[in-house]
């Protein structure tokens, strides 16, 4: 067996409950990863702004969270921590 496909084994033995796990369990992380997919969008976007509070309030905007009075934003709302990635 070569080096190459025995440190694969290795990995994949080393990770094998998380791997089991996120099989079985229902949580995942996708909704945290789209939502900092398209912040990094909007920020690949965002040259040229004047400050953080405009790429913010253009943050706002995308995801819809200005202009919905209808749509309940409880889960969606972007975490202020996240604002250290602009800096």
């Amino acid at each position: 067996m070569s080096l190459w496909f025995r440190k694969k084994l290795y990995t994949l033995k080393k990770h094998q409950q998380g791997i089991e796990k996120a099989f079985h369990l229902p949580y995942s992380n996708g909704v945290t990863e789209r939502i900092i997919n398209k912040i990094k969008l909007v920020k690949r976007g965002s040259y040229g702004y004047r400050n953080f509070y405009n790429l913010r309030d253009r943050i706002h905007i995308i995801k819809g969270l200005v202009f919905n009075k209808h749509k309940k934003i409880d889960r969606e709302i972007i975490p202020y921590r996240l604002t250290s990635c602009f800096r």
